[in-house]
């Protein structure tokens, strides 16, 4: 009983570590993709397209720096991973803040720099976190924190997810 035990939580251990955190990680990419497509046409859509590739080139810089940390991805059961709970608190907050901030700007130019944050953030955690495993335990932990600071902030004001994402309205809507 006791191996089956240790087998189930093995495998829990699995998806949490290698497809739940992977997964919240390219969230944060795909989060920016969405934006960037909702954006309004004029400058805002520019802003943010460029900040979508600014994103892409600032992990291109950071995957060559990184390079000589680079190491073959070990897919285990890593028991011995610790929680870092300022990386919790910081990622909650930041989670948090964010979306204020993007309901903020959302409608202006500086949309670009938020979408450039999320796409950097999400590409180099998930760089890091397969290929360089020097801070795993902080990556861990903040992206954890963030994605409870997001959910956080909709349970707080969920009305505001809705204007992030309203986007453009379609001809028939604006009629």
């Amino acid at each position: 009983m006791k191996e089956f035990l240790m087998g189930v939580g093995d495998v829990l251990t699995f998806i949490l570590l290698w497809l739940i955190v992977p997964l919240i990680m390219a969230g944060l990419v795909l989060m920016g993709r969405s934006i960037v497509k909702r954006a309004v046409e004029g400058e805002n859509k520019v802003t943010a397209r460029a900040g979508w590739w600014a994103g892409l080139v600032l992990f291109v810089i950071y995957f060559i720096y990184k390079m000589p940390s680079f190491q073959v991805p070990e897919i285990i059961i890593d028991r011995t991973l610790v929680l870092n709970l300022r990386g919790v608190i910081l990622g909650t907050l930041v989670g948090f803040v964010l979306l204020w901030i993007l309901k903020i700007c959302i409608s202006t130019r500086v949309v670009g720099f938020i979408i450039l944050f999320l796409v950097f953030s999400g590409t180099s955690f998930l760089y890091s976190y397969f290929f360089i495993r020097t801070f795993n335990d902080f990556l861990l932990s903040s992206t954890l924190g963030i994605a409870f600071g997001v959910l956080l902030h909709i349970i707080v004001m969920p009305k505001s997810i809705q204007d992030i994402f309203a986007g453009q309205k379609s001809k028939e809507e604006k009629e």
